[in-house]
């Protein structure tokens, strides 16, 4: 159960983040990147396990994209993003 609550938590930040756009930009080039590493034979293609940990680390970069993206487009452009208002 607590793993379900944390990959929601993690899925629905990128989702907020990111956007549907930007995921699919995410996703599709670290899917580029994949298709790069079995295109120049690093990791054979046939083999399941090395692709499977690709795929996770694919998986673990989009995530990190998307959790992260707020942070650093508050630094390159200098503007705070606000989610939460705070009464007082």
């Amino acid at each position: 159960m607590v793993l379900l609550v944390g990959w929601t938590v993690y899925i629905r930040a990128t989702l907020r983040s990111l956007g549907p756009f930007g995921l699919f930009l995410a996703a599709a080039f670290l899917g580029a990147l994949l298709w790069l590493v079995v295109g120049w034979g690093i990791v054979p293609a046939n083999s399941v396990r090395p692709v499977t940990y690709l795929v996770l680390v694919a998986l673990c970069g989009v995530l990190a994209t998307g959790i992260s993206w707020s942070h650093v487009r508050r630094r390159i452009s200098g503007q705070v993003d606000v989610d939460e208002i705070d009464e007082d």
